[in-house]
């Protein structure tokens, strides 16, 4: 049996393809290579199975991917989550029980989908050769991608950040495309966030009296997202509606928005963050699961 049948019959199965039979160690072979083993023929059929999916299936089976060191899997359902009409960010698709220390290069590809699709005018505002990372014709710009993380930037991604002129918002979309003030920022409020949600939900008992307990729950787990995504994004509400309404693939208003934000500020003494000087942003989440 070939190497392209084999993993061919391994894609059957989870979200409309299941995990990729690995042939070999696989976690230090190009992911351009790995990808390319399967075929073209095979590599449309299985985006064209995705592509029909309910988000929270491929969220799920991308975790299960990224956990268990699938590569090519986890490559075709980020592209599914980047692509379809309700696209989710980078930041929100993993939590640390999924993430895997060998794959940071995976996770910098599924950044370069994100920016790609999200941001198709972004390469030309990149410098020299990097506007290739941001534009061309299907996954030509892999190999490209795998050229300057192994002979330049694995430790140091604020490069590729510049060079690709990232603004704050588009990293803060991504999981590895940082800069190190917006790393730092994110790891801050990785701690601050169960705190914070701790103190929100303390709420409850005086919420339930106004509203009923399950009412009462779910508008007080919105105001903690809506924080959330106040903090990715200096708490402007029209940039924290857009935020929700990507993580949540609902339509939120601006109003409703700023109302949260205002509630918790003045409600919830352990959501003040200080403001950092570097990023003009207040600290953020690493991830958001």
């Amino acid at each position: 049996m070939s190497a392209q049948s084999t993993q061919s019959e391994g894609l059957q199965g989870v979200a409309g393809i299941g995990p990729i039979s690995p042939i070999g160690d696989t976690s230090q072979r190009p992911l351009s290579v790995l990808l390319a083993a399967i075929g073209p023929y095979e590599l449309a059929h299985h985006r064209d199975r995705l592509a029909t999916q309910h988000r929270h299936k491929l969220v799920q089976a991308y975790q299960r991917a990224m956990a268990t060191g699938k590569r090519e899997l986890a490559f075709l359902l980020s592209e599914a989550l980047t692509a379809r009409r309700a696209p989710l960010p980078p930041c929100f698709r993993l939590d640390d029980a999924h993430r895997v220390a060998d794959m940071a290069f995976d996770l910098l590809a599924h950044d370069l989908q994100w920016i790609r699709t999200m941001y198709p005018e972004q390469w030309r505002k990149a410098s020299g050769s990097y506007a290739s990372l941001l534009h061309g014709e299907g996954d030509s710009w892999l190999p490209r991608a795998e050229y300057l993380w192994t002979t330049k930037h694995q430790a140091k991604t604020w490069i590729l950040v510049r060079q690709m002129a990232l603004t704050v918002d588009q990293q803060w979309e991504c999981n590895v495309l940082r800069s190190q003030p917006v790393r730092h920022a994110a790891q801050g409020l990785r701690y601050r966030r169960v705190k914070t949600h701790k103190a929100i939900m303390a709420q409850l008992p005086e919420a339930k009296r106004r509203q009923g307990e399950g009412e009462a729950t779910h508008t007080l787990e919105r105001r903690y997202r809506i924080w959330l995504c106040g903090e990715m994004t200096g708490r402007s509400p029209t940039k924290t509606a857009r935020l929700y309404g990507l993580w949540q693939d609902i339509d939120m208003r601006t109003s409703t928005a700023a109302r949260d934000l205002d509630w918790v500020f003045y409600n919830v003494s352990e959501s003040r963050g200080s403001r950092s000087a570097k990023t003009s942003k207040f600290e953020m989440p690493w991830d958001m699961q």
